[in-house]
């Protein structure tokens, strides 16, 4: 059986973006939300996210939401409202750091913390400072999708762990409005 396809509505990508900028040189933590795969339709659709900005502990490395934010958040998303956010899981950056370039794969500790969480699947930023040409947004080979977002590189992958696995697999990103949008403004600064 073919994986999932993972569709990301122009806005909630937009959003993780400009979170991974906002935080540049430290990770991005969010949520998003939206439609998992069904009987009738396999594949995913990401329709809202969210940047969880206060009360975390930012390194380059990691991100470390406290305890009474993860609650609160929790008690808002799963207890209270979960019909207006259901959730699917949550995205973060791999910024670049000095010399050390970020990564779009998940890293062990990823790895263990969804295991151990109710999210089906985890977006992963790799965020670098643009220093050459403008890069036009394509599909990668790996599934994922990469481009020029101002004026830093972005390498985005979905993952998701399977029951019972510890690898993760890498799920084919669809978000024609964003990239249509994006190719057309960066192509708008070339001239």
């Amino acid at each position: 059986m073919d994986p999932p396809v993972v569709y990301i509505e122009r806005e909630p990508f937009l959003n993780m973006l400009m979170a991974a900028v906002d935080t540049f040189k430290r990770e991005c933590f969010g949520y998003f939300f939206g439609l998992k795969p069904s009987r009738v339709r396999k594949n995913y659709i990401i329709t809202n996210a969210v940047a969880v900005q206060s009360t975390i502990k930012r390194a380059n490395t990691e991100v470390k939401i406290s305890k009474g934010c993860h609650e609160r958040l929790n008690k808002v998303l799963l207890s209270w409202y979960p019909k207006l956010y259901p959730s699917l899981g949550h995205f973060h950056s791999h910024p670049e750091w000095g010399s050390i370039p970020g990564s779009h794969e998940m890293s062990d500790d990823d790895i263990k913390k969804m295991a151990c969480s109710d999210s089906e699947i985890s977006i992963i930023i790799k965020i670098l400072s643009r220093k050459r040409e403008r890069l036009e947004w394509v599909n990668k080979s790996d599934r994922g999708i990469k481009g020029s977002y101002g004026d830093y590189v972005i390498d985005m992958n979905v993952y998701r762990i399977q029951k019972d696995q510890t690898i993760p697999e890498s799920l084919q990103i669809v978000t024609p409005a964003a990239i249509k949008a994006l190719n057309r403004e960066n192509m708008k600064k070339l001239r």
